[in-house]
C-alpha cells in the first residue's frame, strides 16, 4: 500500500509538471470583447492567442472594416491590420510565440489600441 502512495505522489508530480499554464486577459467595453490568452506549454513554449469581437449594435456597418491593432505587454509590442469578419472578429490564434520570455502573470499591464475610422480606441486587459 506504501508503495502504492508513493507511486501515486510520484505521477502526481510528473503529471502537474507536464500540464500547461494559461492565464487570459479580458477586456469588455466600448461594444468590443478583447481576449488575451498566454499558454505555456510543457516544452516551455509560450503561445499568445488573440480574439477581438465587436459586440454593438451596428455590427452591419463594422462589418468587413479595416482593423489597426496595437497590443502592448511586457514582452513585445505588436501591431497588425486584420478585417473584422462577417460576424465581428479577429482571431489570432498564434499572433506571438517565444520560448525565452517570461509568460504573462496576472499582475502585468496589457494594453490593446484599436485604431479605424480616425479614431483610437484604447483598452486595459484585466487577468480573468
Amino acid at each position: 500500500m506504501k508503495k502504492l502512495m508513493l507511486l501515486l505522489a510520484a505521477l502526481t508530480v510528473v503529471l502537474a509538471a507536464c500540464s500547461s499554464n494559461t492565464h487570459t486577459f479580458r477586456a469588455v467595453e466600448q461594444d468590443w470583447k478583447i481576449n488575451l490568452t498566454a499558454k505555456q506549454s510543457a516544452n516551455a513554449t509560450k503561445t499568445y492567442i488573440l480574439e477581438i469581437k465587436y459586440e454593438g449594435d451596428a455590427l452591419a456597418d463594422m462589418k468587413g472594416k479595416v482593423i489597426d491593432y496595437t497590443v502592448e505587454t511586457p514582452q513585445t509590442t505588436y501591431t497588425k491590420q486584420e478585417e473584422l469578419s462577417v460576424v465581428g472578429t479577429i482571431k489570432n490564434s498564434g499572433f506571438f510565440e517565444c520560448q525565452d520570455c517570461t509568460i504573462l502573470d496576472e499582475g502585468d499591464t496589457i494594453t490593446v489600441n484599436l485604431h479605424y475610422d480616425d479614431t483610437d480606441h484604447v483598452f486595459q486587459l484585466k487577468a480573468k
